[in-house]
């Protein structure tokens, strides 16, 4: 399967994705004037005004029917799918306060074109020159001017706005032709709407709302299939080696080095420096800096509650250390290097510098999701006070009047900026460059600094002492890493030295006992040999004797036979045969003691032996428990949070519950290194002032679209701004605009969140932009939204012959992420199917039980652990529980009326029994029909947020009301809810104190997965 096939399929995919109509535009017909011929009141001074005509309000199940038409298949008719809702248009034509087009203005929606190739049974890869070709009949049908000159180079080759006559009814109507006659399978007259808003004229038209927000980044890469960076081409591997994946629950030596303290970086979010990381955590964080200098993905495992946001925390810390290492060995001088001078298109010109980049290329940082809640708690939180533990670090200050006005709160930093849409960008340069009357803008407190009295020396000699004193740190650091180090790398040897010491002690016991032995049976030997030498003595004088008795005449009685040599002979043969008895036994007598002496000597030259390496093994242990004492006496490291013999062999449980390495001592050196490393930034741009200030003017005028240039000169302005404001944050559908400049690799850092929401083709454009990233999410919650017909999928995908492993039916980002993840674990959950996933965080602060319990046992496979939070007591209505409601649709799909009514009786009963009123109630239903009808009836109570799964992701609250809802018959929709673990696990996570399930027990009760939550509650 060629990786080209998969960008296909979902490119082709999103050619379906049907755009919405927003509810601001309003009908208009030929009767009704134009807005632009209205006497409408002056915009603002600094506004102009924008108009823009959608054509067309064509219900999206009209679409849906004609794609099924077209495919000769029927739509799905089940008990569960919620009915398909909504508007979707055929184009767009954006204007401007005169009422006239631009060579921009114009805007088909790609869909239809995608319905026209499936009706001619034509490739869809047709599209892009159908809308091609599209675009260039608006321009013949508007009459726009030719391109008339050719366009700077350096300028990104952008072409002034080439501006159309007025737009009339006369044009309206032969456009609603135009398009009748392209889209002939539109029910009723193409209805006109229009909006007209005031924008800033700096701010960017935002044309291109009509379309998927991935149709460019697919197309490009197709059209490029060589231009693949290494962090793409990972992620589009089909073929995966799994022998080479280390589990790092059940194999503990693998956890066990990814904590070693050689990975542990330098810097530390400034947090309170009583916690430190726990260890699944900082496993994760050493895994995703790991990557650096190369390039590359990780996926992290992140279930809700386990600290994904810290985590970040940590990894944007080091890396804005790493930046400042690479500066230790420059002057403040060398930070920017060539000056260069760009004309932009309208004859404004540019002076601007290059920024050198050894030290800041590579090193941006994008905080990017589908989950606009994501995106903003990381943009909001980094910058403000409430963000770093102020007590300790009181002194913490990086521009803080100018990150006051990004957070509208006390601020501490300009750390992040939410960049994504067109407004976001607006409103950022507004509040972050620009001054008012109470602050300074950031361009004023640069231009202050070289303006009159020229301040540039002050601050690099500021960045010198800065240098040095972030060296000294680095050095304590390096020192303690040293000696950590040393003895984490002496834990193997260590437990080895135990079990050899041991063993060793069992075979000097062995030995002792056999010399023992041996000795006892020489000994016996001993005896025996004297007793042989006496017998063998009085032998000798018995056959003496004998000798002396010989008969007279002894050789005529011997030739004879007498009987009285008979008799002698007899004797002295019993002598002879004893004496030869004996000598015999002599002899093995002495072979024995040879044999056992030989014995002897080889035990005792063993234990000789043993004994020597008993005390070298002594002396590993020795060493090993001076190590372990140096860390605590100098670092204040307890033994708890050392990775030692009892972490080695502890529960899973409390291995997870352990913060390896961390003490008060080592989170405050780690965090004063990242303050330092920000304050040496702060010097260097207030001693480039100049540098930094041409250079943003240039960046905010490509942010706002007044102006373009090429891709290897955007990176000089991105990588400037990122010095300054390290962190951008964006939505994946924003990211094509955002980066239209960036190409592949121009980015340092994707920190990619709530990863598990994201459908697969959503991140090709910011993977392919990214050096490295971390890919952080849980296949466990929410699953991507997909909402075009699945047999068009289903088509598509056997068109182009591609796995089920890349369908977004099945598939999201965080899946693709963790099987090429290497550090991972296995998930087995109730139905038996196992998932590999990326690093595992395990460690759950958020859900009392039964809560916790029950996730953990539905999705995780009894891997998670819960922290232990004291948590004062409120007024609730008794423990979580199941309030059991029997009841029949009310008409409504899914809706039980007296479910409905059952909910807002506790709910009242909830507040007036005291419940702070100030903090928010979720209400949460698997179906869109019920939590609309418990929308519309608990409108009027205040703090009460209703919805579906999707709209509480990444959100929790101490009560959750889980409405079940559906029919009794509708055994379908229940199935649906069930047939994965996400649902409910989604559901249960999102409180924290109480969850209180309002539905009819005896029918979910036999669901899979919500028979463990009936037994629980």
């Amino acid at each position: 399967m060629k990786q080209q096939n998969i960008l296909k399929f979902w490119r082709d995919i999103e050619i379906f994705n049907l755009p919405d109509v927003k509810k601001d535009f309003k009908f208009i017909s030929d009767e009704d004037p134009l807005s632009w011929y209205n006497d409408r009141a002056a915009a603002r001074q600094d506004y102009t005004w924008q108009h823009t005509l959608l054509f067309g309000y064509i219900p999206k199940k009209q679409v849906i029917d004609c794609i099924y038409e077209r495919l000769k298949t029927n739509a799905p008719e089940a008990d569960y799918e919620q009915p398909v809702t909504g508007y979707t248009c055929l184009a767009a034509l954006t204007l401007d306060e005169n009422g006239c087009p631009d060579q921009q203005s114009y805007l088909p929606a790609a869909y239809i074109f995608g319905l026209r190739c499936l009706k001619e049974k034509e490739g869809l890869a047709n599209v892009k020159e159908l809308l091609n070709t599209a675009m260039l009949e608006f321009e013949l049908r508007y009459d726009l001017p030719p391109v008339s000159e050719e366009p700077d180079e350096d300028a990104g080759g952008k072409q002034k706005k080439r501006k159309g006559p007025q737009v009339n009814w006369a044009g309206i109507r032969k456009e609603i032709t135009y398009l009748a006659g392209l889209c002939d399978w539109v029910q009723g007259p193409i209805k006109l709407r229009i909006f007209s808003q005031e924008m800033h004229k700096d701010a960017q038209p935002d044309t291109n709302f009509l379309n998927s927000f991935y149709l460019e980044d697919l197309d490009k890469l197709l059209e490029n299939p060589g231009y693949f960076n290494n962090s793409l081409s990972q992620y589009l591997q089909t073929d995966i080696h799994t022998g080479h994946r280390q589990d790092l629950i059940n194999e503990r030596e693998y956890l066990v080095n990814w904590v070693h303290p050689k990975l542990m970086s330098p810097g530390r979010w400034p947090s309170p420096v009583q916690y430190g990381m726990y260890t699944a955590q900082l496993g994760a964080v050493n895994s995703i800096l790991a990557l650096q200098p190369k390039e590359g993905i990780q996926g992290v495992n992140g279930p809700p509650g386990t600290g994904k946001t810290t985590l970040l925390k940590d990894v944007v810390a080091d890396i804005i250390v790493s930046r400042a290492q690479k500066m230790l060995s420059c002057d403040v001088a060398d930070l920017f290097g060539a000056y260069k001078k760009i004309t932009r298109e309208d004859g404004y010109v540019w002076h601007t510098y290059t920024i050198n980049p050894k030290i800041a290329g590579g090193t941006g940082i994008v905080v990017a999701s589908n989950n606009n809640s994501a995106i903003e708690n990381i943009t909001k939180e980094l910058p403000a006070a409430t963000a770093i533990d102020r007590t300790v670090f009181s002194a913490a200050d990086h521009f803080s009047t100018v990150a006051a006005r990004l957070v509208d709160t006390e601020a501490w930093g300009i750390l992040s900026a939410a960049l994504g849409n067109s407004e976001n960008r607006y409103k950022f340069k507004q509040h972050f460059w620009a001054s008012t009357e109470a602050a300074a803008g950031f361009e004023d407190i640069l231009w202050s600094v070289y303006n009159g009295g020229d301040q540039t020396p002050v601050y690099r000699e500021r960045y010198a002492a800065c240098r040095s004193e972030l060296r000294e740190l680095l050095t304590a650091f390096e020192d303690f890493q040293q000696k950590s180090g040393s003895f984490h790398e002496l834990l193997q040897s260590y437990l080895q030295a135990l079990a050899d010491y041991n063993k060793n002690e069992d075979i000097l016991e062995q030995l002792e006992e056999e010399s023992k032995s041996l000795e006892d049976e020489l000994a016996e030997i001993d005896l025996q040999y004297k007793a042989v030498i006496e017998d063998i003595g009085d032998i000798e004088r018995l056959k003496k004797l004998s000798g002396l008795q010989k008969p007279s005449f002894f050789w005529w009685k011997k030739l004879l036979g007498t009987t009285q040599y008979k008799q002698w002979k007899a004797v002295n043969d019993q002598y002879l045969q004893e004496e030869a008895a004996a000598v015999n036994k002599k002899r093995a007598l002495e072979k024995n003691s040879t044999t056992i002496k030989a014995a002897l000597t080889g035990n005792k030259r063993k234990e000789d032996e043993i004994e020597r390496r008993q005390q070298e093994l002594k002396l590993v242990v020795e060493k090993y428990q001076q190590f372990k004492s140096q860390l605590s006496e100098e670092y204040g490291i307890s033994n708890d949070n050392l990775v030692d013999e009892n972490f080695y062999f502890a529960p899973i449980a409390d291995v997870h519950l352990r913060t390896p390495y961390a003490s008060e001592q080592i989170n405050k050196l780690r965090s004063d290194i990242f303050l330092k490393s920000l304050e040496l930034h702060k010097y260097a741009i207030l001693a480039n002032a100049k540098m930094f200030r041409n250079n943003l003017k240039v960046f905010f005028d490509l942010l706002t679209g007044r102006g373009t240039v090429k891709e290897s000169i955007a990176c000089n302005f991105w990588n400037t701004f990122f010095f300054c404001v390290p962190v951008v944050s964006t939505t994946l559908a924003s990211v094509s605009r955002l980066f239209s400049s960036i190409g592949k690799d121009g980015l340092g850092w994707l920190l990619l969140d709530e990863a598990g929401q994201a459908t697969p083709q959503s991140a090709v454009g910011i993977i392919w932009r990214a050096q490295r990233c971390a890919i952080v999410g849980d296949p466990l919650q929410i699953e991507p939204v997909l909402t075009i017909p699945p047999n068009l999928v289903y088509k598509l995908n056997h068109q182009y012959q591609v796995e089920d492993t890349w369908n977004p039916i099945s598939s999201s980002v965080q899946i693709l992420a963790d099987r090429i993840s290497q550090p991972g674990t296995y998930i087995r959950t109730n139905n038996e199917e196992s998932i590999w996933t990326g690093f595992p965080l395990r460690a759950h602060r958020r859900c009392d039980d039964p809560m916790f319990r029950i996730a953990n046992q539905i999705a995780y496979n009894g891997q998670m652990v819960k922290v232990c939070i004291e948590r004062k007591e409120a007024p609730y209505i008794g423990p979580s529980c199941w309030f059991q409601v029997e009841g029949r649709s009310s008409g409504i799909r899914h809706v039980i009326e007296e479910e409905v009514l059952l909910l807002r009786e506790k709910i009242e009963v909830l507040l007036k029994n005291g419940f702070d009123r100030k903090k928010r109630i979720y209400v949460i239903s698997p179906f869109v029909a019920v939590a609309n009808e418990c929308k519309s009836r608990l409108r009027g109570i205040e703090n009460v947020s209703v919805g579906t799964i999707h709209t509480f992701q990444g959100k929790e609250a101490e009560v959750v009301f889980l409405i079940l809802g559906s029919d009794p018959n509708a055994e379908g929709a229940r199935a649906w809810a069930a047939q994965k673990p996400n649902l409910l696990n989604v559901a249960l996570t999102r409180a924290q104190r109480r969850v209180y399930v309002i539905g009819n027990k005896t029918l979910w009760g036999r669901q899979l997965y919500f028979e463990t939550l009936a037994r629980a509650l």
